[in-house]
């Protein structure tokens, strides 16, 4: 008899410990600001969320936020939603390319580059470039890139700037590219930029400074 009543108020207190567990699970939103909020959320779409305050006085108001405001989304089952995993360059942080380099500030000249990068954040990545004319001449360079498009933007487009340095006609160079790239859903990438290209070897046959345009597409990867 007393096993049959401790068994029946063992099975009651798992019941309400659920019951309770259940009625407290929240969820968590993150904002970018450091702010946190304890809620139940109601709606997420692609471009804002929707929620309430539970057992608050606020618990019939529904409250909408961007999702450009979010940092990140904590659900009452323990999923975490990292909202910078829909950027395109979280996504695909390798990325091969190839194009062509035009000498845009007066004098002729122009060769095939290519090149490849990889990003350590949706916003700063290094890459390593090289060119070549076809005949003697080659070029080489490697350096950072700083990508301007908030981390947490799905925008397939974004502006760009960095630092290089490299060689080139046997002496060094450091060069400030800055352009805008277009990366899509599946991975293709395309970019155009200005490289403004110092020589730092006053020998050099042509300027010391140059203007250089250069367009190239390519492929990232996971």
């Amino acid at each position: 008899m007393k096993i049959s009543i401790i068994m029946k108020n063992l099975a009651i207190g798992i019941l309400l410990f659920i019951c309770l567990t259940t009625i407290n699970a929240q969820d968590k939103i993150i904002l970018k600001n450091g702010t946190e909020l304890i809620v139940r959320i109601i709606e997420k779409s692609d471009s804002e969320i929707k929620y309430k305050y539970e057992n608050s006085t606020n618990s019939n108001t529904t409250f909408t936020t961007k999702l450009s405001n979010v940092k990140t989304i904590t659900y009452e089952n323990g999923t975490v939603d990292l909202l910078c995993s829909l950027n395109p360059r979280y996504k695909y942080p390798v990325g091969i390319t190839a194009g062509v380099s035009l000498v845009a500030s007066g004098s002729e000249g122009g060769m095939f580059t290519g090149g490849i990068d990889y990003l350590f954040t949706p916003n700063l990545g290094m890459e390593i470039n090289f060119g070549t004319s076809g005949e003697s001449d080659t070029y080489y360079s490697f350096g950072g890139k700083y990508w301007f498009t908030d981390k947490y933007s799905k925008s397939a487009f974004s502006p760009y700037t960095g630092l290089l340095i490299g060689g080139q006609y046997g002496v060094n160079f450091w060069e400030v590219p800055v352009g805008i790239s277009y990366i899509s859903k599946s991975g293709f990438q395309t970019s155009l930029n200005l490289s403004y290209l110092n020589y730092i070897n006053s020998l050099v046959d042509y300027d010391s400074n140059t203007l250089n345009l250069e367009f190239r597409i390519g492929w990232r990867f996971k």
